[in-house]
């Protein structure tokens, strides 16, 4: 066949090899996995197990969420005990700066349990999500702030062994007998 013979062929409602295309030789392939016909083309394709609700609890407050909801919950959730955690590691270390990244893990968790929060219907279980994270802050913050206070109780301390070399004050006894000069630098 000719070109100008295919091309007219096609148009006639025959396919490249002649023949019409309704009429084609043995069975339909099946389509390859995950091929969409052209109407659902551009539409987000939904998981058949996404829209099962699971149950999840929250203090005392019991509520089943889809499976989207409960990765948000659970990425929300883990903010707010990491915050809870570094609050209380830093306790033990004493670091003002471990401190302040608790406070900032837990107002992020917040933020997050905020938005699962607003998919919920019951006001219960708003409250319920808004006060584990209204918790994790407060831990953090508590943290924070002894931190501080230990820090500007501890400051001139610091600085007088700093500028005299005299690292008893650190363990409570009397200072040690200097031979010659009493400054750290000389």
């Amino acid at each position: 066949m000719s070109e100008d013979q295919k091309k007219q062929s096609e148009e006639e409602g025959f396919g490249a090899q002649g023949r019409p295309e309704s009429q084609s030789s043995g069975p339909k392939p099946e389509p390859p996995a995950g091929w969409m016909p052209q109407s659902t083309q551009g539409q987000p394709q939904q998981r058949p197990h996404a829209q099962q609700p699971r149950a999840v609890v929250v203090g005392k407050e019991t509520f089943t969420v889809s499976e989207t909801d409960l990765a948000e919950f659970e990425n929300a959730r883990k903010f707010c005990v990491a915050g809870q955690i570094v609050a209380l590691v830093s306790l033990f270390i004493g670091g003002v700066l471990l401190s302040t990244v608790a406070v900032v893990l837990a107002i992020i968790g917040y933020r997050k349990l905020e938005g699962v929060a607003v998919k919920m219907p019951e006001e219960s279980v708003k409250k319920a999500l808004k006060r584990s994270g209204i918790i994790a802050i407060a831990l953090s913050a508590l943290a924070l702030v002894l931190n501080i206070v230990s820090l500007i109780v501890l400051l001139p301390m610091l600085g007088y062994i700093a500028q005299t070399g005299d690292y008893s004050a650190i363990f409570g006894g009397s200072p040690a007998p200097s031979s010659g000069t009493s400054m750290t630098w000389g």
